[in-house]
């Protein structure tokens, strides 16, 4: 990060109020590493704080900023806009005062100052604070002729007063603000106004401006609303008559009919062109998926619009229930639930589960787990790379109940018909069990039985995999949190330990770093020096129970070894991250300082007054 990355996240911090945030950029992050700057940058976390209107980091950043230059009035302009979009009453006017803003414009400046005025005067109607009203009195009382100067002036209430009529928009009051505007100020109509209320789902603002002011519908409300899922706005153009009919594919769809958020996924889908191509209805269905339409509504596109049922959109976004009525369409059933196909099981989709897991959508990739539509887990390194932490979580989980299930189904009759039933109902209820050490590809098909299960656990070389990726490179890019850390750590220090690991087999493939390799070998040796002298101490005195004891023994010395490996695996991940860091910030101090040399270097020359008569000999230099 440069030192303009530094002041955007600074400026964020004043946005949110953060003071501590702020504090600790400028001391510890390079914020001010360009000192030339150190004036814009002030004024930029200043305008940010009133913005959002936390007074103190303004007053804060006020006390930094020098008084204001001629080149730097665009800027005390602008400051100010944002001083009465955010900020109460008193504060604005007391900065009124003396920044000296709203007085009477001097004659060579009339033109200059309408406009800075009327940007003040669009501020204070769209203000944050409940204290709007009072701010626009203010204004107007100090200069009654901004409010026919800004309705005149279309081109600035349509460039200016776009964004800020958005936000409005959001607010409550936002009916109210306009009926103040419009019928007690006698002012125009905005023309951003309609197109932000619909986008709002303000249907109280919409109908003042559509039935007393007059103002025509536009596309930009349909599509706006549409758009941003508002179906309270839909159904109130429905009711008017007012949404148009789309047809494509010899379908056309019943606007007076149709579910209201089939209404906005197509809307939506047509967008601003509304030109319709092959396909189209399919595409909406899609929209309508990631916009959270119900299975009523993905049903009437199918049945009545035609539109065909794509599984990876559902997949990912979907629900359970969108998701067992889709899979029940694809085994061409449809309308039935997938238990009741008379297909069988459908092809084997791990993509499917992949796409559901990319997303965060761990319900939809449990269920087609479930269902043998993806019957076997993915492999760690599967879901690292595109997917979230909660897709690592799953895995753990997911792999971790199998084999908690398999050993229960072994205990209790073996590996037949009874561990498989236990295995597949760990998959479909997705329990989670105790961390556990993976066995083999081979010991997890013969654990799974007829469950199909092609891996159960996690092995060492996944869990090194999943240390690495979330412990080391994730944590120092911002990709893992320490929090999600911890759990992974956890996890994997409170695994069971299966009966034929030992602490040899675990640092080998954990990849172990060869001080704990040597570590490991120490152990197995005072173990094996223990054993031996252990049955040469017995002879042929030894007894079953002795021996027991003695087993016993060696599986809990066994144990511990192998906990102890897994510590110093833990501790290398964080070694190297913290290796990594240091590195980073190594990096980082280098690329500062190589920065401040050249800043320097180019200051010295541009300064020089000489005639160019010693310049060629500095050229080495």
């Amino acid at each position: 990060m440069d030192h303009w990355d530094v002041a955007l996240v600074a400026k964020a911090a004043c946005f949110g109020g953060h003071a501590a945030v702020l504090q600790w950029l400028e001391r510890d992050a390079g914020m001010y590493d360009v000192e030339h700057k150190r004036q814009e940058i002030n004024m930029d976390l200043a305008a940010a704080a009133a913005h959002s209107g936390h007074v103190s980091l303004l007053q804060r950043q006020m006390a930094k900023v020098a008084a204001p230059r001629k080149a730097a009035r665009m800027r005390w302009r602008l400051l100010f806009c944002d001083v009465a979009l955010g900020c109460p009453l008193p504060v604005f006017r007391d900065l009124a005062e003396q920044w000296r803003r709203l007085g009477p414009p001097r004659p060579p400046l009339v033109a200059a100052a309408d406009e800075d005025g009327g940007a003040i005067l669009l501020h204070a109607l769209w203000s944050r604070t409940p204290d709007w009203k009072e701010k626009v009195e203010l204004v107007l009382a100090r200069r009654p002729d901004l409010l026919a100067a800004v309705t005149a002036d279309q081109l600035m209430l349509k460039n200016l007063g776009h964004n800020l009529i958005n936000w409005a928009a959001a607010y409550p009051d936002f009916e109210q603000r306009l009926r103040y505007l419009v019928s007690d100020k006698g002012a125009g109509v905005p023309p951003a106004a309609a197109a932000a209320a619909a986008r709002a789902g303000h249907v109280g603002a919409l109908r003042f401006l559509l039935d007393e002011c007059g103002v025509q519908l536009s596309d930009d409300c349909i599509w706006g609303a549409a758009d941003r899922g508002q179906h309270a706005v839909l159904e109130f153009l429905r009711g008017r008559g007012q949404l148009p009919s789309f047809r494509c594919d010899g379908r056309t769809l019943d606007a007076s009919a149709a579910p209201a958020c089939v209404l906005a996924a197509t809307a939506a889908t047509a967008g601003f062109s509304g030109v319709l191509t092959s396909g189209f209805w399919s595409r909406v269905l899609t929209r309508a998926v990631r916009q959270g339409a119900d299975v009523a509504a993905l049903r009437y596109l199918h049945e009545q619009l035609g539109a065909e049922v794509q599984l990876q959109p559902i997949a990912e976004a979907g629900s359970v229930e969108q998701l067992e009525w889709a899979l029940g369409v694809a085994a061409g059933a449809a309308g039935a639930a997938y238990a009741a196909a008379a297909q069988g099981p459908a092809p084997a989709a791990q993509h499917l589960q992949l796409a559901a897991l990319a997303t965060g959508n761990t319900a939809t990739a449990s269920h087609l787990h479930a269902r043998g539509v993806a019957p076997v887990l993915p492999a760690a390194d599967q879901v690292l790379t595109p997917g979230p932490f909660i897709a690592v979580r799953w895995l753990v989980q997911q792999r971790l109940a199998v084999q908690a299930a398999a050993a229960d189904g072994a205990g209790a009759g073996g590996a037949g018909a009874g561990g498989a039933a236990a295995v597949a109902e760990a998959g479909a209820a997705g329990r989670a069990a105790a961390v556990g050490e993976a066995a083999s590809v081979g010991e997890a098909a013969a654990a799974g039985g007829a469950s199909g299960e092609a891996a159960v656990g996690l092995a060492n070389a996944e869990w090194d995999k999943l240390l690495a990726w979330v412990g080391e490179d994730g944590r120092l890019r911002g990709r893992f949190s320490e929090n999600q850390w911890e759990w992974l750590r956890t996890a994997f220090l409170a695994s069971a330990v299966l009966p034929h690991a030992t602490a040899a087999s675990t640092a080998d493939g954990q990849n172990a770093s060869p001080v704990t390799q040597s570590g490991v070998v120490k152990m197995t040796y005072k173990r094996e020096q223990a054993a031996a002298a252990s049955a040469g101490a017995g002879g042929s005195e030894h007894n079953a129970a002795a021996g027991a004891r003695a087993d016993h023994e060696r599986d809990r010395e066994r144990l511990e070894e192998v906990m102890a490996v897994r510590r110093l695996v833990v501790a290398g991940v964080e070694r190297r991250f913290r290796e990594a860091v240091v590195r980073e910030e190594a990096l980082k101090a280098d690329e500062c300082g190589e920065a401040e040399y050249r800043s320097q270097y180019r200051a010295y020359y541009s300064s020089s007054d000489d005639g160019g008569g010693d310049d060629d000999d500095n050229d080495d230099d």
